[in-house]
């Protein structure tokens, strides 16, 4: 998020906003329920992990997501769904897969800079999850992704 927010020409952090990896969809709502607590505005981002489209993932896989991200969706009191679709709301964006699937479908030249970068090495890596390379394709990616505009101005908002 920070490497599109700044594409866009904003800083998250010059704007009071700071992203924080929950390390997991198991750890939202209690690190949601913490900072908020303490009275820390929060925006949840999490994908639905309910596997790439067609390809049938496990079921047992597929009712563990689909468990907690009902859990999730009635904590936000959002509308409840096992295999929600993409999604931006006011209080949370979800990913019907992962946000990489979604990437590589709506915004192709996120997924193009992302394997430059790997073949150029300079410490970026194409092959696997790699949050440095991930930024800086979305920092540097031409393109047009509407969820992600959507997404930064409800953060944004939070910001005041």
């Amino acid at each position: 998020m920070s490497g599109f927010a700044e594409q866009q020409g904003l800083s998250l952090g010059a704007n009071g906003i700071s992203v924080i990896n929950a390390e997991g969809k198991d750890n939202l709502i209690l690190a949601h329920a913490i900072l908020t607590g303490f009275g820390v505005k929060c925006y949840l981002v999490f994908d639905a992990d309910t596997g790439p489209k067609g390809l049938g993932a496990k079921e047992e896989a597929i009712r563990a997501h689909g468990d907690k991200n009902m859990n999730i969706l009635g904590y936000l009191g959002a509308a409840e769904a096992v295999r929600p679709a993409t999604a931006c709301e006011a209080t949370h964006t979800v990913f019907e897969d992962d946000l990489e699937a979604y990437l590589i479908e709506h915004w192709p030249a996120w997924n193009e800079r992302r394997r430059e970068l790997g073949e150029q090495g300079d410490g970026y890596v194409a092959d696997r999850k790699h949050a440095p390379t991930y930024a800086e394709a979305a920092r540097t990616a031409g393109g047009d992704p509407k969820l992600l505009y959507a997404l930064l101005e409800n953060v944004m908002v939070l910001g005041g």
